[in-house]
């Protein structure tokens, strides 16, 4: 599970020059954390429309990064993007898609040189890798979530675990990574219930095969977590909402985020589709710096990547 070393033909970012942050949403004070519990809680069980939100229509591009690191989620600097997760709602086709991007991706640095797609969001902070998937896949992201280590370990345990379903492998792995937490989490082949740090042992995992299983365990995890939130009733609402608050930063406000808590709801029925970029066949293995990466054919990646949305 350790990260693999940076290659070392990359500049560091220009003098004087900081990433860019996305902007905490910290939300103090129980009162105010119980009327915005009760709120989410109305309006995901139809009881509260959004005045401000009409029938949503078109298409909305969400991107979620997990970083690789533990305590505050303080700076892009502190941990490199572990996952890279796309949430695509479609209302005109009714569809919910997942498009994941392999970290180890070979990409262009703003200052110069190449590096992995992961250390892109480390040293030039979230906006230039939100930059590089808009210009290169032709999007237009409409928000941004980050969370890391601790926050994945948190939102987890709040709601309760997920269920995943675990190869032989994968559960022989995390018995001696991570270990049993009681028979609520006992880890075994087939469907299995995780809390926080089994998830992440399972989320982190790629020496069983490769960062592409990675990947795939990733995206499992946020489907596993989708569907413990389209689950929810509405007494365990009120009370997650306030445990999961400031435990992630985004760009979007807290209407937005409202909004697309009520997309994902009016999707809540929709199977949920996935994709993996580079897909197969539209990349091949290279060096840079003595690390390994992938070079992937944009063109055919993006052409690709069109297909999917469009449901071909």
């Amino acid at each position: 599970m350790d990260m693999p070393p940076a290659a070392t033909s990359v500049p560091p970012a220009p003098k004087g020059q900081k990433p860019k942050r996305l902007r905490r949403r910290w939300l103090a004070g129980p009162l105010l954390l119980l009327l915005i519990g009760i709120i989410v809680a109305a309006m995901l069980a139809g009881i509260l429309p959004l005045p401000w939100a009409p029938q949503p229509a078109g298409i909305r591009h969400y991107l979620f990064v997990g970083k690789d690191n533990w305590g505050e989620l303080a700076s892009a600097e502190q941990g490199r993007a572990d996952a890279i997760l796309l949430i695509t709602l479609d209302f005109d086709s009714k569809s919910l898609s997942m498009t994941s991007f392999l970290r180890d991706t070979m990409v262009d640095m703003p200052g110069g040189g190449r590096n992995r797609l992961n250390t892109l969001s480390r040293l030039y902070g979230d906006e230039a890798l939100r930059a590089y998937i808009e210009e290169t896949y032709a999007l237009d992201i409409a928000g941004m979530f980050s969370i890391n280590f601790s926050g994945a370990v948190r939102v987890i345990d709040a709601l309760g675990g997920i269920t995943v379903d675990l190869t032989r492998a994968e559960a022989n792995y995390l018995r001696r990574a991570v270990g049993n937490y009681g028979a609520e989490f006992t880890l075994r082949e087939g469907p299995s219930r995780l809390n926080g740090a089994q998830a992440l042992g399972y989320m982190r995992c790629r020496s069983l095969d490769s960062d592409f299983g990675r990947t795939n365990r990733q995206a499992n995890v946020l489907k596993a977590l989708m569907q413990e939130a389209r689950a929810m009733p509405l007494d365990k609402v009120l009370r997650v909402v306030p445990e999961v608050l400031g435990f992630y930063a985004t760009d979007l406000g807290l209407g937005d985020q409202l909004a697309l808590a009520r997309g994902l709801f009016l999707l809540r029925d929709a199977p949920l589709r996935r994709h993996q970029i580079p897909a197969e066949g539209a990349y091949r293995y290279t060096s840079v710096g003595g690390s390994s990466m992938l070079r992937i054919d944009a063109e055919k990646n993006r052409a690709l990547f069109e297909a999917f949305l469009s449901g071909q």
